[in-house]
């Protein structure tokens, strides 16, 4: 043992947290989706923290404090070691346990109201029981391995959480969201909710029920916002268009309007909608010369959801000569790497969901107005988190690394099918590539059309088409909205400029200089020049440097990241 007065080991879990976030139709519902269960977490380790124990993940900082920040942080599993004796620190986390249950059970009584009730309160109890699965195990120090205290517990857990068993409840009063639980409760949605059978009751089953209508709720205002009047999370449309309003002339106007009480919706109304963002400019443009209107670029039109999750930090713990120092000294890290990214999404205007261990959920705009003469890609956050991931969790160095699952979606395509996507790309394709470290992102049209397109963090390309997407929407640079059909229909040419060695050399530049200067000389090319000039410089890095065979699936990858820069600029509705 490393101290003799720790006796017992401990695990516990909590889920389901995917399935909880699959049934949403709003950022609201997401975001209490996932803060219920850091909620729920950091109840049971204030409520543990009064005991004879440390816990040795997650870090937790001392003293523990409620946090009264609305991005969960609390991950879904810790372990801890205890003077208690075995069965005493059994009873302990089944009392807190219990006893956080009851809190949540009475925080959903508190919105449903007494004449709401199709079934009672003993019922919401029942569900919840029944369907978040609360696992834990409790060792004695005689179990534990000396050099591996984490893994020893770990393995418990693991096995615990893969084999989860879910009761669903009775088939009558199915919950009209998640069409899964039952429900307890009934009551009207709102007209924006649904549409023409706003009119109409609905039943909702208590997790739903909480999610949709907990901004009633005053306990969980005075828990994330006690200097507001109500809990408000924005839509994706207002995420998406925070730009716009960042831009000074139209912050200075629209923050006139609200003095002279304009009858106006506000952008962090929850309600909403492309159509205000539209007669607003409508009203703005009025009257004005053109060169003083201003217009609604294409990617306002749509927002992304970024998933994020550390490559490997369990193969680097256990091949480490003191894994337990390293997994002390790598939860420290983690706690920093999520104070600073939480920092860096909010800089972004994007809305940081959860920020937990290494996992990240946000809400964010594809382009960032971060000041009046700078804009940032989606690429450039990514590659600002990963960075500050490398520097903060692996000390530098590599072996610590973070891959990026991003879905940008038009605005009226369904939330939980674009967390599901957002999920997909990271897990699906991101950590799927041999040596992670990668950022996937697929765009889904307003038809459902995707397009997928992938970098790795190391690969120059990242940064070319970064820097490109920000020459292009900042106006340093500009190309023909043809150029992604005019390099399509030439890839059995492109394919073919040969190159000597792996290696480009001199007359292979030549080559490509000449295709592009033979397909774009037409005297409306000209203002592209140095546009163009950009783009064979890209292909050049990160195509040409290929062996034949492997050319056709590095140009049609190419290609797509073309597709999905000239998209964005509305070059290709």
């Amino acid at each position: 043992m490393n101290n003799d007065k720790y006796i017992s080991y401990a695990g516990f879990t909590i889920g389901p947290i995917y399935e909880v976030l699959t049934h949403v139709k709003k950022t609201r519902e997401v975001w209490l989706g996932s803060y219920f269960f850091s909620w729920y977490m950091e109840k049971m380790i204030i409520a543990l923290s009064e005991c004879e124990i440390e816990f040795i993940v997650p870090y937790i900082e001392k003293p523990i404090k409620e946090s009264h920040d609305m991005v969960g942080k609390y991950h879904d599993r810790f372990i801890l070691k205890s003077s208690l004796v075995k069965e005493e620190l059994f009873t302990r986390i089944k009392n807190a346990s219990e006893k956080t249950m009851q809190c949540f059970v009475n925080l959903i009584d508190e919105i449903i109201k007494q004449n709401m009730y199709i079934l009672g309160k003993n019922n919401v109890k029942e569900i919840l029981e029944d369907y978040i699965q609360r696992n834990f195990v409790v060792l004695d120090a005689s179990c534990i391995d000396d050099k591996n205290e984490v893994k020893s517990v770990e393995r418990y857990i693991d096995a615990m959480e893969e084999r989860r068993i879910f009761n669903l409840g009775a088939v009558d009063n199915t919950c009209f969201r998640c069409k899964m639980l039952t429900g307890v409760a009934e009551r009207k949605l709102t007209q924006v909710e649904s549409h023409k059978e706003q009119d109409k009751e609905r039943c909702f089953c208590p997790l739903c029920y909480l999610k949709i209508f907990c901004n009633e709720s005053t306990s969980l205002q005075t828990k994330v916002a006690p200097q507001e009047k109500e809990i408000r999370f924005p839509s994706v449309v207002a995420i998406a268009c925070r730009g716009f309003y960042d831009i000074p002339k139209i912050s200075a106007w629209s923050k006139r309007l609200k003095k002279e009480e304009v009858n106006w919706k506000d952008i962090e109304d929850e309600e909403f909608e492309f159509k205000d963002l539209e007669a607003l400019v409508s009203y703005y443009n009025k009257g004005k010369q053109k060169n003083e209107k201003v217009h609604i670029q294409n990617y306002y039109k749509y927002y992304a959801v970024l998933q994020a999750d550390g490559d490997s930090l369990g193969k680097l713990i256990s091949g480490d000569t003191k894994p337990d120092e390293l997994s002390n000294e790598l939860s420290k890290r983690l706690f920093e790497f999520a104070s600073v990214s939480e920092k860096i999404i909010k800089a972004y205007r994007g809305e940081p969901i959860f920020i937990g261990g290494d996992d990240v959920l946000a809400f964010v705009p594809v382009i960032s107005n971060i000041s009046e003469v700078c804009l940032k890609t989606i690429m450039d956050l990514a590659c600002e988190l990963s960075e500050e991931y490398i520097k903060i969790v692996g000390n530098g160095s590599l072996d610590a690394t973070l891959s990026v699952g991003i879905n940008i979606a038009y605005n009226k395509f369904p939330l939980s099918t674009a967390l599901k996507n957002a999920r997909g790309q990271l897990f699906d394709k991101a950590k799927k590539k041999e040596g992670k470290n990668c950022l996937a992102i697929s765009l889904t049209k307003h038809s459902g059309f995707q397009i997928n397109i992938d970098f790795g963090f190391n690969d120059s390309d990242l940064r070319l088409f970064s820097e490109l997407m920000g020459k292009l929407y900042s106006g340093v640079v500009d190309i023909p909205s043809t150029i992604y059909h005019n390099l399509s229909r030439s890839k059995t040419v492109l394919k073919n400029i040969p190159q000597d060695d792996n290696q480009i050399t001199k007359d292979d530049n030549q080559r490509l200089k000449a295709f592009f200067d033979n397909n774009f000389n037409e005297s409306v090319h000209s203002k592209f020049y140095e546009g163009i000039k950009f783009v064979r410089e890209i292909f050049e890095k990160s195509v040409l440097v290929y062996e034949h065979d492997e050319k056709d699936g590095k140009i049609d990858n190419f290609l797509n990241k073309l597709y999905f820069v000239n998209f964005l600029r509305g070059e290709t509705e």
